[in-house]
């Protein structure tokens, strides 16, 4: 359920710009900063009521870490995240991906960042089944893919790059970073655009 986030979109349109990301602990955390000084935070077991508790605070104009968190503060003192998800977002930033946000004219833009990796579950298939070396590509890179045996005889697959490397520069031919941007009349808007949105890979 999507939350309304009334101070958020105050902030976005001030020229405050949104981070969310995950702590170390696995909490989900967000930050408004504008000119790199913080206008509000907010840090919870989940994206939504991170987002929440960040509406709140710069609503307040922004409160210290102990007024807010802890035996004294408003909300508990939370150790750490869920190893669960209860969203498509909390999902994603569950993974260790990011998000920013930001205003643009009338619209909010929100990007999602994070990372993809080579998946190849249809060709791993029938390489196992008849055992034939194959190959494809994708991103510019040609890979092969062979089978093999385990050490205790079971049948398995490698695979190797054989070609690309050099017109890819210092791009990894296994994971990439990428984004995905949208845009919208409010966050949640902007952020479904962002699902629907192509991935744009970011080389060094």
């Amino acid at each position: 359920m999507s939350i309304a986030l009334e101070f958020i979109h105050e902030a976005l349109k001030n020229g405050c710009k949104l981070h969310a990301f995950l702590s170390g602990g696995g909490l989900r955390v967000v930050r408004i900063e504008k000119n790199g000084i913080l206008k509000g935070y907010g840090e919870h077991p989940h994206i939504n009521e991170a987002l929440a508790h960040t509406d709140e605070d710069y609503a307040t104009g922004g409160r210290k870490y102990k007024d807010v968190y802890g035996e004294n503060g408003i909300y508990p003192h939370y150790l750490t995240g869920s190893s669960k998800s209860n969203s498509k977002l909390d999902a994603w930033i569950l993974k260790g991906r990011t998000f920013d946000a930001w205003q643009e004219g009338e619209d909010v833009v929100l990007q999602l960042q994070g990372y993809e990796q080579l998946e190849c579950p249809e060709i791993e298939k029938k390489v196992l089944k008849d055992l034939k070396t194959r190959r494809f590509k994708h991103r510019g890179f040609t890979y092969e893919v062979s089978s093999t045996s385990f050490c205790n005889g079971s049948p398995g697959i490698s695979m190797r790059v054989i070609n690309g490397k050099e017109s890819k520069g210092n791009a990894d031919p296994w994971m990439w970073k990428i984004t995905k941007t949208g845009r919208g009349k409010s966050f949640w808007a902007a952020l479904k655009k962002a699902y629907d949105a192509k991935p744009v890979e970011i080389v060094k």
